[in-house]
Order: C-alpha cells, then sequence, then structure tokens
C-alpha cells in the first residue's frame, strides 16, 4: 500500500482575487494557469540563484515565471534591501499575475488531497486520524499498544526506579527533562530522538514530547537510563 497526504493546508489559496470581483464569470481558465506555467523553479531555487548585491534581481524574477516587469513590479523590487526579503514579494507579484489569492501566510485546516495505491486502500473524504489506523492495519500493529511504548509520562517512567525528574527551564522554548540516580544525569530534549547520558548520546525509536508541562519519553529511554546509572 502506498499512501501520501499532507499534514494541512497553507495560506487558504484561492482560485481568484480582488482582480477577479468583476467578470469572474468570464474569466478563462488560461488566465490562471498561464502565468503559473511560466516558472521554471521554486521560489527556493529561484533565491538561490539571487546574487547578495540583488543586483540580478530582475534577472531571477524570470526564473520564476516573473518576465517582462510591468514599472509597477519593479518598483516593488525596488525598495527591497535585502536578499531574504525578495521571497515574498516575488510570490505576491506571482499571485497577483494568476490571480490567486490567499487567506494567510501560515498552516489552514481545509481538506487536504489523499493519494493511495494498493489493496485494502483508503478512499474517498476520511478523517486524518482514520488514516493512521488504516496504515497501522496494514502493517500489523496496534496502535494504543505502540503510544504506550513510545510515549510514557516521564514521572512514571523514571521515578519508579527512584530517579529524580526535574525541568531545566533555562530556554524557555527549549525545556530539558533531567534525570539523576545514583550520581549519574541523564537529560532529553524535547522534539528530538535523543537521551544523553552521562554526556553521551544514545539514539531513541521515537522523539520527546512535551505537553502542558509534562514530558513524554519512549519506554527505552528509561532502560537506557537504568542501565547507564547502577
Amino acid at each position: 500500500m502506498l499512501i501520501a497526504v499532507a499534514d494541512h493546508g497553507n495560506s487558504g489559496i484561492s482560485i481568484g482575487n480582488m482582480n477577479t470581483t468583476k467578470g469572474y464569470n468570464t474569466t478563462p481558465v488560461s488566465a490562471y494557469i498561464d502565468p503559473l506555467k511560466k516558472a521554471k523553479m521554486t521560489l527556493e531555487g529561484t533565491i538561490n540563484n539571487l546574487k547578495s548585491d540583488l543586483s540580478n534581481v530582475e534577472e531571477v524574477a524570470k526564473l520564476y515565471g516573473l518576465d517582462n516587469l510591468t514599472y509597477d513590479e519593479k518598483e516593488r523590487l525596488k525598495v527591497v534591501k535585502k536578499k531574504i526579503d525578495v521571497g515574498p514579494i516575488f510570490t505576491t507579484l506571482l499571485a497577483n499575475r494568476a490571480n490567486i489569492g490567499f487567506t494567510t501566510g501560515g498552516h489552514t485546516g481545509e481538506d487536504v488531497f489523499l493519494y493511495s495505491y494498493g489493496p485494502q486502500k483508503p478512499v474517498g473524504l476520511i478523517q486524518n486520524t482514520d488514516v493512521a489506523k488504516t496504515i497501522a492495519k496494514a502493517m500489523g500493529f496496534n496502535l494504543e499498544e505502540v503510544t504506550n511504548k513510545l510515549f510514557v509520562e516521564s514521572e512514571l517512567a523514571f521515578k519508579q526506579n527512584g530517579a529524580t525528574v526535574t525541568i531545566d527551564k533555562t530556554d524557555v522554548a527549549n525545556p530539558v527533562l533531567i534525570v539523576k540516580h545514583n550520581n549519574v544525569t541523564a537529560q532529553l530534549f524535547v522534539n528530538k530522538n535523543i537521551i544523553r547520558i552521562k554526556n553521551k548520546d544514545y539514539e531513541l525509536g521515537s522523539v520527546v514530547v512535551e505537553s502542558n508541562g509534562k514530558f513524554y519519553v519512549p519506554e527505552e529511554a528509561s532502560r537506557l537510563f537504568i542501565k547507564h546509572s547502577r
């Protein structure tokens, strides 16, 4: 079975913007598609060809489908002083040419496309969590059992073996779980599959998760700590 699906939408893209408020019912499909088809590179690839002094910005713009820049488009680019700021201008200009609208610059919650192939493949409009259930069934494992092994509450995982558990919040955005026992210290880092014991890193089967002030760690983290703290 092969499944391809996005974890979320982006930008709230709409086919049509303020340019098509009048005459949208007679606007041909080519008005949306043709400007996009001119792009030869992704935005990232395009910006990688941009010189640091922005001296080739008009040449690079062509790679993103922005050929024959108008006076107003050139003026938009002239005010940009840093390479990092060119990308947002490029996307704005191309979207305007292709009559594409956006509701946001971030992630969105609309339905996303699901591609699937093979026996018992998921089809139709389905809840996102059902994709995981379908995959688990096809691979022959129980999600609840896996969850219980990969996400154990840290207090339960370590304190039952006599260890002390504290949270280092020096870096508020990246708190670290500190585990101590028999003069041995371990560190577990949020969103990483690493446990550091005696300044040596060991790879875990899943990432460490923090939620509402609590840490959840793979079951093997406890086993590794016990092994190295005896």
